[in-house]
């Protein structure tokens, strides 16, 4: 695998990042999910409508099931405005993904995270204040870095780089 990373320039291993999630903020983002979800095959050209994939939970949203909450969904719209909304061709982009869907290869990740510290003005990562960390940590993920390489980089735990690149606070 590694002559196929390197031919390639990609990072880590051949499905890396093939399952992805995010926090779902408030009950619009839900919605927006919600739909990204249900429209997948529509924008795939799997089918025409959501309610022809018949691997999609959309259906179960109108009949009676103990698989899904529908409840949830429908004390925010009820059943028309959800068909409606669902209706709405949308490009909603629900995973923070980088611009093109770009990967860097460890050496480039390196030279970009040194870039980054010498606009910084500062001796190390760690002597920067937890904002600013937190700041860094989102540009680099934005640039194409993965979580690992910014972990291999700055020496911080996974969860403390993913509670960073994934908060909303900045």
């Amino acid at each position: 695998m590694y002559w196929y990373n390197k031919k390639y320039e990609r990072v880590g291993h051949l499905f890396q990042d093939r399952f992805r999630s995010e926090v779902v903020e408030n009950d619009e983002h839900f919605l927006t999910v919600l739909r990204y979800i249900h429209q997948n095959p529509v924008k795939a050209g799997l089918v025409k409508k959501c309610e022809e994939y018949p691997y999609s939970s959309y259906k179960l949203y109108f009949i009676d099931s103990t698989l899904i909450n529908k409840q949830f969904a429908f004390s925010m719209i009820n059943e028309e405005q959800y068909k409606s909304f669902h209706g709405i061709t949308s490009d909603d982009n629900c995973l923070d993904l980088p611009p093109d869907n770009i990967r860097v290869n460890d050496s480039k990740a390196e030279k970009i995270f040194n870039d980054l510290m010498k606009e910084a003005d500062e001796q190390s990562f760690n002597a920067l204040d937890k904002v600013k960390q937190e700041e860094l940590l989102k540009k680099l993920k934005k640039l194409g870095l993965s979580i690992p390489q910014i972990v291999n980089i700055t020496g911080l735990k996974k969860s403390k780089v993913d509670a960073a690149v994934y908060s909303k606070t900045i």
